[in-house]
C-alpha cells in the first residue's frame, strides 16, 4: 500500500474540502475502501485544524456532502453512523448482500438526493455571506439582498 505524502491544509473551507477529496481518492486507490467520516476529524486535528469552527454552522456530514463533484457519500443501510466517501465514479456496498444493496439503492435514490440539494444551496449561501463579511462598511451599504431571496435559496419558505 502506497503512503500518501503529508498534505498541508489551511484553515479554510476550500482547503478542507480539497483535503477530504484528495484523501477520499487516495484511500480508494490504496485499499478500494471508503474514506470514513470518523477519520476526518483526527486527521485534521493532527494538522492543528479546528474544522468545526471553519465549517460552522454545518456538520461534518453536511459539509462532506457538498465538497464537490469528485466524491460521493455512502451510508450503511442499517448502521447510520457508518458513513464514508468514495470517488464519484465508483460503487461501494458496505455488506455486499442483495437485500442491503437494494435497500441502499432505494434510500440513496430518494431522500439523500433531496437533502444533498438543500445542503449545497445552504452551503453556497453561507459561503456567499462569508464573502460579504470581508467587505468594508461602505461596500456593505450598497449590498441589498431581500431576506425572502436568501430564504428561498436555502429552502425556507412560508408557503405551507
Amino acid at each position: 500500500m502506497q503512503q500518501e505524502p503529508d498534505e498541508f491544509v489551511e484553515g479554510t473551507k476550500e482547503s478542507i474540502a480539497r483535503f477530504i477529496s484528495r484523501r477520499t481518492i487516495a484511500e480508494w486507490r490504496n485499499s478500494s475502501k471508503p474514506y470514513m467520516l470518523n477519520q476526518i476529524s483526527p486527521e485534521l486535528m493532527s494538522k492543528d485544524i479546528d474544522y468545526k469552527k471553519v465549517i460552522y454552522p454545518l456538520t461534518l456530514k453536511q459539509f462532506a456532502m457538498s465538497i464537490g463533484p469528485d466524491v460521493k457519500m455512502i451510508i450503511h443501510p442499517t448502521q447510520k453512523s457508518k458513513i464514508g466517501l468514495v470517488p464519484k465514479d465508483q460503487m461501494f456496498d458496505f455488506q455486499g448482500t442483495e437485500a442491503e444493496s437494494d435497500f441502499s439503492q432505494r434510500t440513496s435514490s430518494s431522500s439523500p438526493k433531496k437533502h444533498y440539494k438543500i445542503s449545497r444551496a445552504k452551503f453556497a449561501v453561507l459561503n456567499f455571506l462569508d464573502a460579504l463579511n470581508k467587505l468594508d462598511d461602505k461596500e456593505l451599504e450598497s449590498v441589498v439582498i431581500p431576506v425572502s431571496v436568501l430564504a428561498k435559496l436555502v429552502g425556507v419558505t412560508d408557503e405551507d
